[in-house]
């Protein structure tokens, strides 16, 4: 599992969602989070015990990048769009939960 999964699988939605607001951000986070472990080491997959995973989680990071890159436009008008839909949801969601709260006041009052 490269890194990136490592992280939606251990944060899930809360870290796309993040990253997922500046393509431009994401980026440079990424290029950062290398710098470091260039001069540190992976903590699931360790230079020193197995170097060809670390490459492998390495150069996931690097294909990433270049996809984000080569791909900028793309990427800003799909986050943009799965933003919208999440606020939407939610927007329904609180709606929902306003008339079940309105339900349950209704039904708590004497009769």
């Amino acid at each position: 599992m490269p890194l990136s999964g490592v992280l939606q699988f251990t944060y899930l939605e809360p870290v796309e969602t993040y990253m997922h607001t500046d393509v431009d951000n994401f980026i440079f986070i990424l290029k950062t989070t290398l710098d470091y472990f260039d001069a540190h080491d992976f903590i699931y997959y360790s230079k020193a015990k197995n170097l060809k995973i670390y490459n492998e989680q390495k150069n996931s990071y690097l294909n990433l990048i270049d996809n984000l890159e080569a791909n900028r436009i793309k990427y800003t008008e799909l986050w943009q769009q799965e933003r919208e839909t999440k606020e939407k949801n939610i927007e329904e969601l609180k709606i929902e939960w306003q008339k079940i709260r309105d339900n349950e006041a209704e039904e708590a009052k004497p009769k």
